[in-house]
Parts: structure tokens; C-alpha cells; sequence
């Protein structure tokens, strides 16, 4: 399966090789374990805790058709999902900064350690 950005293509041609559709093929199926378009090997649980201050913000929106959020004592939720591809999630969750921490998997929670010990090298030197 390849998914290409639309915007992203620069050149069209004709190369007379025909377009082979896969038998049982349903595109919503397949997207489904995606938080966007990104699939990956294995269905994964992944727990993410947003503060109080991101906690309006997470609740007023379905990120994904399998999401359960609980509220917690101190203002905060917890986001639940299944998802098969994890760089997507890893991305959004950078996009959150410190108002977000991955509970689990341990390896995103590893992806993530990693990608903000890289940003704070860049910002002190």
C-alpha cells in the first residue's frame, strides 16, 4: 500500500500499466486503527495523560473512533486509543509540548525521551 500527498506531486504520465484494485480491499477498514493515515504493523494501546489545561481542548473532539477519556482528580485525562502506527501519535503529542505524557507504550514513551532530550540540545548548546 503507498499513499502519496496530492500536493506533493509534481508530474502526471500515462505509463499504459493498469491499476490492479486488491479483492476485498475497503479504504475505511484500513484506516481504521490510523489516528490519521499512518498504519503500522500491530493494534496498540496507548494511553495519554493531557494536564488541565489541555484537558477542555482533548475532551471537546474525537481524535479516534476507539477513544475513551477519563477524567482525573486533578483536572487532567486520560486519553485512550488503539492505534496501529505510532510515528503519527509521536508527532501529535509533540505537538502538545509538556501539556502531554505518553503513560504507555513504553517504546513511544522511549521515542519521545529521546526526541525531547534532542530538542533541549539544540536550545542550550
Amino acid at each position: 500500500m503507498r499513499i502519496f500527498a496530492l500536493d506533493r506531486i509534481q508530474e502526471l504520465r500515462n505509463t499504459e500499466e493498469p491499476f490492479r484494485f486488491v479483492k476485498g480491499f475497503v479504504l475505511k477498514d484500513y484506516l481504521s486503527s490510523a489516528l490519521g493515515i499512518e498504519t503500522g504493523d500491530k493494534l496498540q494501546e496507548v494511553a495519554i495523560r493531557f494536564d488541565r489545561d489541555q484537558a477542555r481542548w482533548v475532551c471537546e473532539r474525537c481524535w479516534h473512533h476507539t477513544q475513551k477519556i477519563e477524567p482525573q482528580a486533578d483536572g487532567s485525562v486520560v486519553l485512550r486509543i488503539t492505534v496501529s502506527g505510532l510515528g503519527e501519535v509521536k508527532r501529535w503529542v509533540l505537538g502538545f509540548g509538556g501539556h502531554a505524557e505518553v503513560l504507555y507504550p513504553e517504546e513511544l514513551r522511549r521515542e519521545l525521551i529521546m526526541e525531547a532530550q534532542n530538542m533541549l540540545s539544540i536550545y542550550t548548546g
